[in-house]
């Protein structure tokens, strides 16, 4: 086999954060490049090394989705994020478009209810918090090299002030480096 036609296949995420302000219904994920943006896009943000592809040697072999916020989410701001849409595009179609509240794996929302006596607070998440939480997809959706692709959540109420994570769980096909 010429060394062209040779690959690897990595498991990977590939992930984007986007900061709600108060008032945003909506947000849009994977168009940001690392060290892009306004504010410039840290590690912890974002993954994407080209904003809204993957690089032209890479396709992506998609298995399943999740989202996420960090862990001092309120049990009112984890309901008012669940009352959203979700939609994934490759190009300008639609693949994935579903309710926010059906991609909280796991079986619905995460609570703890804190113990004020004990100096812990209330505090809820999608699904129980494991790694292994993650919406899998019936079968596998392919983002080809160069390919873009996006991701986007709406709301009919602005949720409130957060950081929400979208990640695309799969396979990193690339030629051999």
């Amino acid at each position: 086999m010429p060394d062209e036609q040779m690959v690897e296949v990595i498991s990977h995420i590939a992930y984007d954060a986007v900061t709600l302000g108060a008032s945003d219904k909506e947000a849009y994920f994977f168009s940001e490049q690392l060290g892009g943006g306004g504010t410039p896009k840290t590690l912890f943000e974002t993954n994407m090394e080209d904003g809204g592809k993957f690089a032209s040697n890479s396709g992506f072999r998609m298995l399943g989705l999740r989202i996420g916020v960090l862990p001092d989410l309120t049990v009112a701001l984890a309901v008012a994020l669940s009352k959203g849409f979700f939609q994934l595009f490759i190009g300008q179609k639609p693949y994935i478009e579903l309710p926010i509240f059906a991609m909280s794996v796991g079986g619905g929302l995460f609570i703890n209810s804190g113990d004020s006596s004990a100096g812990t607070t209330e505090y809820g998440m999608f699904g129980v918090p494991h790694q292994y939480s993650v919406a899998g997809l019936a079968r596998p959706l392919t983002i080809d090299p160069g390919q873009v692709f996006s991701a986007k959540m709406t709301w009919p109420t602005a949720p409130t002030a957060c950081k929400v994570y979208v990640g695309l769980d799969g396979e990193l096909i690339r030629q051999i480096q």
